[in-house]
C-alpha cells in the first residue's frame, strides 16, 4: 500500500524504507508497463543484488478479466538500475532528476519518522498507563480506542478504522507507520496533554474540546512568519 507525505506520489515510505513502483516509472516514461516488468524479471539476478524483489496485486481489475497486474516494488538502488536501461532522452532525464529529488525528500521524511516515534511510543504508553488508573467502570475498556480515535479524528480528521479502510489494511495493521512525521509530531503533543486531563479525570467532552483548542494553537504557531502576517498575528 502506498504511503506518502504530501506532494506528487512518485515516490512512497511503506517498510520502514523508500520506494517506487514499475507502475510509477512506466506511466511518467510514456512506457508499457509490461514492458518494465520483462526488463526487471530479464535482469532479476541484479535487481535481487540491490535488494529484495517486490511484487504485488493492482486493485484496478483488467477490464478482460483475469488477475490482477503484477506491480514491482522498487527501492532507490533498484529504480536508479532500471532507468540506466530505458534510452535517454530530455522525457527520461526530467523524470529522473525529479525522482531523484523525491527519493531525498522521503528519505528526510523517514528520518523524521523515526527521530519523533519512540517519544511517540513513549507518551502511548503514558496514555495507557493513565487510563488504567482511572476508577474501574463498564465502560473503562472502550476508553482506550475511543481516547485513540479522538486524537487522530482531531490530527488526520478520521478514525484509525477509516484511516485503514482508506488505505487498504487489516483491522490490526496499526496506522502509526503511515502518519506523516508532522502528524506523528501533531499526536503525540495532544497525547502528552490527554495523559494530564485524563488523570485530573475530565469528561470525554471536555479533553475533546480541550484538545481542539491545543491543536489549533499548535497549528498557528508552526505557520510560517509571512502567513501569521497575513491573518494578522
Amino acid at each position: 500500500m502506498q504511503e506518502s507525505v504530501k506532494g506528487e506520489e512518485l515516490v512512497f515510505i511503506q517498510e520502514n524504507d523508500v520506494f517506487t513502483t514499475s507502475k510509477i516509472i512506466a506511466g511518467e516514461l510514456g512506457i508499457q508497463h509490461h514492458s518494465i516488468i520483462k526488463m526487471i524479471r530479464r535482469h532479476q539476478e541484479r535487481f535481487s543484488r540491490l535488494g529484495k524483489i517486490r511484487f504485488m496485486d493492482s486493485t484496478s481489475i483488467n477490464p478482460n478479466g483475469g488477475r490482477p497486474e503484477k506491480i514491482c516494488l522498487l527501492n532507490e538502488p533498484q529504480t536508479t538500475f532500471l532507468l540506466t536501461r530505458v534510452r535517454s532522452t530530455k522525457e527520461v532525464i526530467d523524470f529522473t532528476e525529479e525522482l531523484v529529488r523525491q527519493f531525498y525528500l522521503m528519505r528526510e521524511e523517514l528520518l523524521k519518522r523515526r527521530e519523533i516515534m519512540p517519544t511517540f511510543v513513549e507518551t502511548r504508553r503514558r496514555l495507557t498507563d493513565a487510563i488504567k488508573r482511572l476508577p474501574d467502570s463498564e465502560h473503562k475498556q472502550w476508553k482506550y480506542k475511543q481516547y485513540t480515535d479522538m486524537i487522530y479524528t482531531i490530527v488526520i480528521g478520521k478514525t484509525a478504522s477509516q484511516k485503514r479502510k482508506e488505505l487498504g489494511l487489516s483491522e490490526k495493521t496499526s496506522i502509526n507507520s503511515f502518519l506523516t512525521s508532522e502528524e506523528l509530531e501533531y499526536a503525540t503533543e495532544l497525547e502528552s496533554q490527554m495523559v494530564s486531563l485524563v488523570d485530573m479525570e475530565f469528561s470525554y467532552e471536555q479533553i475533546k474540546a480541550g484538545l481542539i483548542k491545543l491543536y489549533e494553537k499548535i497549528k498557528m504557531l508552526k505557520l510560517e512568519p509571512q502567513q501569521c502576517k497575513l491573518i494578522g498575528i
